[in-house]
């Protein structure tokens, strides 16, 4: 009896160790399950926060490199189109705060702009940018344009130039040819000597019988000439190559200069009604101081400071 309550004792004490012992496992392994739980959810929170971190730097140098690129274009820009310089640097100076306000969002530092509003005003940067760059290729077609009309313009002043200097050339040409056949021509002269008996001329041919020197011409007709009263200027020279003056109570002599720019004596002038009419006259040497000599005489016409005709006699 004795015996057998002992035995049903260590029953019970074995039965409560083998329940605490499968208590102790139980409580282990929960135990085991929540710490590797708890470290599954540690491990995801820190895959987390460095997936996080890292898309966090990429944006971080993403936007750097794009206020980077920027920055480079407004150099370039600033080079290129130097009277833009001072508005391309207020907006490099706008990006250079945002740049600053980017650092210290990456520090941490309170206070500052938040990421979203850094690129909302980088995006407005861009787009400024975008839109200055649109406006200068826009300035540069209508530039390239201009150009071309400008060489269009410079090409057409150019032909009109050369219309106007061909034309002024025809009209110099015209006009010289209309002054060259509005002078008067001579179509007849004849010179001889002359003796005056009771107020009557007689022709001679001898020297000694010779009171004055005659020279008759005929103006052509012309109709490109002006009417009214032409001077003709009479030259003899006598044998002696002197040029004969006349007296100075009877009009006398003078000097014209002629085309060539030089200046030459002249006998006589007659001044004769033209009226675009072939018309005759005749004029004289007049004042003999002494006998003529024997020899040759010559007769030169000037009109309007050229030599228009000549002839020539022979005194024996």
């Amino acid at each position: 009896m004795e015996n057998q309550q002992q035995n049903e004792g260590k029953r019970k004490v074995s039965a409560v160790l083998i329940a605490a012992l499968v208590l102790l496992l139980g409580l282990t392994g929960y135990f085991g399950w929540q710490n590797w739980n708890l470290q599954k959810q540690l491990k995801q929170c820190f895959d987390s926060s460095a997936a996080d971190a890292k898309e966090a730097t990429a944006k971080n140098d993403s936007l750097t490199m794009d206020f980077n690129s920027l920055n480079t274009r407004y150099d370039s820009l600033s080079t290129v189109y130097t009277d833009l310089d001072s508005l391309f640097k207020t907006e490099k100076e706008r990006l250079v705060k945002l740049e600053e306000d980017l650092k210290k969002y990456n520090s941490g530092a309170t206070g500052g702009m938040s990421y979203a509003a850094i690129k909302k005003e980088y995006i407005l940067l861009k787009g400024r940018q975008e839109d200055y760059l649109k406006q200068i290729d826009l300035l540069k077609e209508e530039n390239r344009k201009l150009t071309l009309e400008n060489i269009d313009v410079k090409t057409d002043l150019q032909v009109e130039r050369d219309n106007n200097e061909s034309l002024n050339k025809k009209v110099d040409n015209l006009t010289s040819k209309i002054q060259t056949g509005a002078v008067l021509s001579i179509a007849f002269i004849k010179a001889d000597a002359v003796q005056v008996k009771s107020g009557n001329e007689i022709t001679v041919t001898k020297a000694r019988k010779t009171d004055k020197l005659r020279c008759c011409f005929t103006v052509s007709k012309n109709t490109l000439a002006a009417a009214g009263y032409k001077d003709f200027y009479l030259r003899v020279i006598d044998p002696a190559g002197e040029v004969i003056k006349n007296d100075a109570t009877l009009g006398g002599s003078g000097e014209i200069k002629i085309k060539e720019g030089t200046t030459v004596s002249y006998t006589t002038k007659a001044s004769v009604l033209y009226e675009n009419e072939n018309v005759e006259t005749c004029v004289y040497t007049y004042g003999k101081t002494k006998n003529y000599e024997k020899g040759n005489y010559k007769f030169e016409m000037f009109y309007e400071n050229q030599k228009v005709a000549s002839t020539s006699i022979v005194l024996k």
